[in-house]
C-alpha cells in the first residue's frame, strides 16, 4: 500500500504538476534540450520545464516560489553550470514518488552538466536544503543516449481520467464535431 499525505491518494500523488527538486528525469524518461539565445530550455516527457536563463542576468533571492524555482545558468567552457533557487517548500523530494517529502525552505541547487563523450551526458548536482539535509547533499546521475528514440509523452493520470472509459479503455464523450461546424480554411 502506498501512504500519501492527502486524501486524494495515488492520483494526487502522481497527478501532480511536474516539480524540480534536483531530477530532471532521464531514468524512464527521455530529457530534450532547446538551445535558445539567452536561455535553455530542458523539458522531459513527463511534462517538467525548465527555462535556464543564459543572458547574463544575476540570480535574484527574492522570488516567488514555483513548481521549478528560478534557474539562471553560466556556459564555463563546454559545461553547462546552473543555479537555482525559489523551489517551492511543498515540491515533492527526491520526486514525486510514494514516500517523497516536501524539500523545505531555502532550498540552493547547483547543477554541471556536460558530455562525457559524444553518447554520455553527466549531470554533477550539489544541493542544500536545510529544512531535510543536515549536510549538502552531492550526486552524480549519469545517462546514456537511446538513438533514434522519439519522444513520448509519459502519464501516470490515464488511469484516473474520466474522460476514458476504465471497462473499454474507450473515449466516453461524443467526439463528433457539430453538424454546423464550418469547414477548415483551404491552405
Amino acid at each position: 500500500q502506498v501512504a500519501t499525505s492527502d486524501a486524494g491518494g495515488l492520483r494526487d500523488l502522481y497527478c501532480r504538476p511536474s516539480e524540480f527538486t534536483g531530477y530532471s528525469g532521464g531514468f524512464v524518461e527521455s530529457i530534450e534540450f532547446l538551445f535558445t539565445p539567452g536561455r535553455v530550455t530542458l523539458t522531459n516527457e513527463t511534462g517538467l520545464i525548465r527555462r535556464i536563463y543564459t543572458d547574463g542576468r544575476p540570480l535574484r533571492r527574492d522570488i516567488e516560489a514555483t513548481r521549478t524555482g528560478t534557474s539562471v545558468g553560466r556556459w564555463e567552457g563546454q559545461t553547462l553550470v546552473i543555479d537555482t533557487v525559489g523551489i517551492d517548500p511543498n515540491a515533492l523530494y527526491p520526486q514525486i514518488l510514494s514516500g517523497a517529502i516536501p524539500v523545505g525552505r531555502n532550498v540552493k541547487i547547483l547543477e554541471r552538466i556536460s558530455l562525457k563523450d559524444p553518447d554520455t551526458l553527466q549531470f554533477e548536482i550539489t544541493m542544500e536544503a536545510p529544512d531535510i539535509f543536515t549536510a549538502t547533499d552531492k550526486r552524480t546521475r549519469v545517462y546514456a543516449r537511446v538513438p533514434k528514440r522519439t519522444a513520448l509523452q509519459i502519464s501516470f493520470c490515464t488511469d484516473h481520467d474520466r474522460a476514458v472509459d476504465p471497462d473499454t479503455g474507450k473515449q466516453r464523450f461524443d467526439l463528433t464535431p457539430p453538424a454546423d461546424l464550418p469547414p477548415p480554411p483551404p491552405r
